[in-house]
């Protein structure tokens, strides 16, 4: 039931998951015990409208890359910590961060201001593993707490 709900509430609330390619990849990285890079990157890219729907998971990951969000971002098919992936979503949705973000913006402090702002429920250690539906959830909560400011 959850996975139904968070895919109707991105269909609708994100308007990115109309047809094709999209929900192939969503449906790939919900069913993932562990998220990868690939299909996170591709869902928070369409998502805030950073990229086109017909990009690969891998052209996703390059795209992250070129952007100079990481130091190194990770092999499409490589795990995506927590940290990483709350780091994704602050800079591709411009989310403004604390004081310890603003100095050392990276995926330690966004994982913190993610849990903060209650948009993670789970502990906020940023090397911990995600689950392909939890990051799904979270996109959800940071849309929805968007939603909420705008």
């Amino acid at each position: 039931m959850v996975k139904f709900t968070a895919f109707i509430f991105l269909f609708f609330a994100g308007g990115f998951l109309a047809f094709g390619q999209s929900n192939a990849m969503i449906d790939t990285l919900l069913e993932e015990q562990q998220a990868t890079w690939g299909p996170a990157s591709y869902l928070v890219l369409t998502a805030a409208g950073l990229v086109q729907e017909e990009i690969s998971a891998p052209d996703a990951v390059k795209s992250v890359a070129d952007k100079g969000w990481f130091k190194k971002a990770g092999a499409p098919e490589e795990q995506i910590k927590l940290g990483e992936f709350s780091h994704m979503l602050m800079k591709a949705f411009g989310v403004k961060g604390g004081v310890m973000y603003s100095l050392i913006p990276g995926p330690r402090y966004a994982s913190r201001e993610l849990f903060f702002k209650k948009i993670i429920r789970k502990h906020s250690s940023p090397y911990r593993a995600l689950s392909g539906e939890e990051a799904v959830d979270i996109l959800r909560m940071l849309l929805e707490w968007k939603e909420v400011r705008s």
